[in-house]
């Protein structure tokens, strides 16, 4: 199967999921599928933000692959991670085949990964721009910074 391939059966998974058990049950099935990443999660445990970002946007990184228009930074000053997704592939494959993405799809980025962050003592807060018909746009904007509480 292509990653295109992949990627229409993905969201048309999370629609099935929604129609069949309700929203709660495609946010637990993301988060299972977050908890099986174990490559970022101990990538976060020993290098904090620098692995989530070497994870995505290294040499072989998650987004480097995907060619995804955008960028992510670590704002040195505040130590703040900062990403921003112009278009996001997976989006703009779904429209680009006239399909119409999972009202709630870009939300899996949030469950897959927040994991990852949140135990190792950062927050994680993604800002999605939902559209009243179709679901998300192609962009938004993810941070992540050390919470106050952690050690």
């Amino acid at each position: 199967m292509t990653v295109q391939d992949f990627i229409v059966n993905y969201s048309a998974t999370f629609e099935y999921l929604h129609r069949r058990f309700g929203k709660e049950a495609v946010v637990e099935f993301w988060k299972y599928l977050g908890s099986l990443n174990t490559e970022l999660y101990d990538l976060v445990g020993e290098k904090g933000l620098v692995g989530y970002l070497e994870y995505f946007y290294g040499a072989n990184g998650t987004c480097s692959r995907e060619s995804v228009v955008g960028d992510a930074r670590i704002d040195l000053r505040t130590g703040e991670y900062v990403e921003r997704i112009d278009r996001c592939p997976s989006v703009g494959e779904l429209r680009e085949r006239g399909k119409r993405p999972y009202r709630y799809y870009c939300e899996h980025c949030y469950w897959l990964y927040n994991r990852s962050l949140e135990d190792h003592g950062f927050h994680y807060d993604v800002e999605f721009a939902l559209q009243p018909e179709g679901g998300y746009s192609d962009h938004c904007v993810c941070r992540a910074h050390k919470r106050e509480d952690a050690k």
